[in-house]
């Protein structure tokens, strides 16, 4: 972990240790996410003050837990639902955020959709229209959307980062999440950002800042086995959060516009 980082962790970490615990790092044992913390479904939940992020200002992200309910997504091999993975990494990352001031607005905290009473055919839809609601009702969060990944190719591995094009700080956020995969989890993934197309709904129509992470591929066996470890999630929960604070903190010197 380089000096700079170090020296911003030492700072932020008020009473929690976060992203030191699952990469090997000095740090108290997390919070642990509870299903009363939030109502289900689409919820922003206030959080205890970290005095620093206070005294500079409140940064707000949003994570959204991609597919849900009915819509399982991805399936490895071995039958892991990405929705189930998606979920989790979400949590980690929310309460890692949390501890360190950020305060954390969810689209989902549990196994269902965003869908409610929308008809047979039209839940997909119902849901990403929901979903991206959230992000217009705060245009001043940071949105960041968890995925996995899968291709016919079983070979293909690694996190890989998708950026909104209507907003320019969106590009920059997927690149401080790229760097921190590279430097503490994934040193030999070569994979650069993209800007989404419209085959990626949620970034195609935000305006605010957005992404959308991969955090791997399903059809790879080797790192389906390892997401299906909650160390392993934790580690990928880390290393997003370290990307987000590296930018809110070091990019971003003002709340987020």
């Amino acid at each position: 972990m380089g000096k700079r980082l170090r020296a911003l962790l030492g700072l932020m970490l008020v009473s929690v240790g976060f992203c030191g615990v699952v990469l090997g790092f000095a740090g108290a044992p997390l919070p642990p996410h509870t299903a009363r913390d939030v109502p289900a479904g689409v919820s922003a939940e206030p959080t205890q003050d970290a005095d620093f992020a206070q005294a500079v200002f409140r940064p707000t992200v949003i994570l959204d837990a991609g597919h849900g309910g009915e819509d399982g997504g991805a399936v490895s091999a071995a039958g892991a639902a990405e929705k189930t993975l998606n979920l989790s990494i979400t949590l980690a990352l929310g309460d890692m955020l949390r501890a360190n001031g950020v305060e954390v607005i969810y689209t989902r905290t549990d196994d269902n959709g965003l869908y409610d009473g929308a008809e047979p055919g039209h839940r997909k839809m119902a849901d990403l229209k929901n979903r991206l609601a959230v992000h217009q009702a705060h245009p001043d969060a940071l949105f960041l959307s968890i995925h996995m990944n899968t291709f016919s190719d079983p070979r293909y591995d690694g996190m890989q980062f998708f950026y909104s094009k209507h907003h320019p700080s969106s590009e920059a956020l997927a690149e401080m999440l790229r760097q921190a995969n590279c430097t503490h989890l994934q040193p030999d993934n070569t994979r650069a950002c993209k800007a989404a197309d419209s085959t990626i709904y949620l970034l195609d129509r935000a305006e605010g800042t957005s992404v959308l992470a991969e955090c791997g591929f399903l059809s790879n066996p080797e790192e389906a086995s390892a997401l299906m470890t909650p160390e392993y999630r934790e580690q990928v929960a880390a290393v997003l959060c370290i990307g987000i604070l590296d930018y809110l903190y070091h990019i971003k010197e003002s709340p987020v516009q």
